[in-house]
């Protein structure tokens, strides 16, 4: 006799609790999974930063400090050098000593006229006289008398030469101060510039240094000249390497005569390049002094220079 089949009696509410008890340990394990995933690529993206910035910042040790470390320079280190101009007769036009003075993170201008006569110097004499007497010798001792320093070099620029001298720098943005018009007879030395400011290239900057019709005469000549030197120093010794001063000592050379031989100027270049790294913003690192007339103004042929005004000029290079 067959047995009886057993009879499950369906149950709607045992089965919903089945149902409703799995459903949550899927969603348990939906959420945990979220979660754990979330957590893992939150690890993972960290620990890829810090790697990544393990080789992009170095240690802060081994990162230069872009500020130049000042090395012990004193005022014996100051480069003095003498731009000497000179006529095509090579008669004497004016003496600009440029300073560079590492030391003191600073380079300082003043430019003397031709008709400079210092009381108590060289008898008297003016600069013009003393460079038809001794030449670059005679130039060299006055102004290493009258500023009491020690010349290193000098650049000898006649007309042509400061020219191309200052042509090796595409000339120099200055301010002009007066209207200036010359005309000549052949339109060799002639100039009409208008008063402002402006880039001056070298055959404009050759015919306003040996214009002699300044408002205020040889101090406003003089000025000026000291003003386009202060602007080149300014616009190129900024930044850049070593070697860049090197070829810009080699274009100048070339092109101008000068006492400075090539090796003079590989034992001075590393001070040089620390001017030019102090002014890497190209911000301004020249000084000018200023020669003004005794009587403070006024037309002026003869460049006196008193011996109050040779003590401040002194004071001047020795900061």
């Amino acid at each position: 006799m067959a047995k009886p089949m057993k009879v499950v009696r369906y149950r709607p509410e045992v089965t919903n609790r089945i149902y409703r008890k799995k459903h949550r340990i899927k969603m348990f394990l939906l959420v945990f999974g979220i979660i754990a995933g979330v957590a893992l690529f939150s690890y993972s993206l960290i620990f890829m930063i810090q790697d990544v910035r393990h080789f992009t910042e170095p240690d802060p040790d081994d990162v230069p400090d872009p500020t130049p470390k000042k090395p012990a320079y004193s005022a014996s280190d100051t480069i003095n050098i003498l731009n000497i101009g000179v006529s095509y007769t090579d008669e004497l036009e004016y003496v600009t000593i440029v300073g560079f003075s590492p030391g003191n993170e600073r380079v300082r201008v003043c430019t003397f006229s031709d008709k400079t006569r210092i009381e108590g110097i060289a008898g008297g004499k003016s600069l013009r006289e003393i460079y038809a007497d001794s030449g670059t010798d005679g130039i060299t001792a006055a102004m290493e008398d009258i500023a009491k320093i020690k010349v290193f070099g000098y650049f000898l620029l006649d007309f042509s030469g400061t020219t191309k001298f200052y042509d090796v720098f595409n000339g120099c943005k200055v301010y002009l101060d007066q209207d200036i018009t010359y005309i000549t007879s052949d339109s060799v030395m002639g100039i009409i510039a208008a008063k402002g400011d402006r880039r001056f290239v070298g055959r404009e900057l050759v015919r306003l240094f040996s214009y002699r019709g300044w408002q205020n005469g040889e101090y406003d000549r003089a000025y000026f000249i000291s003003k386009a030197t202060a602007a080149t120093v300014n616009e190129n010794l900024s930044g850049g390497t070593a070697a860049k001063y090197s070829v810009f000592y080699s274009s100048m050379v070339n092109k101008v005569s000068s006492n400075i031989s090539a090796s003079d100027f590989e034992k001075v270049k590393n001070r040089i390049f620390y001017l030019a790294r102090c002014n890497a913003m190209g911000q301004g690192i020249c000084g000018i002094y200023k020669i003004v007339p005794p009587d403070k103004g006024g037309q002026s042929e003869d460049f006196v220079v008193t011996g109050d005004t040779v003590s401040v000029i002194r004071s001047f290079f020795a900061q």
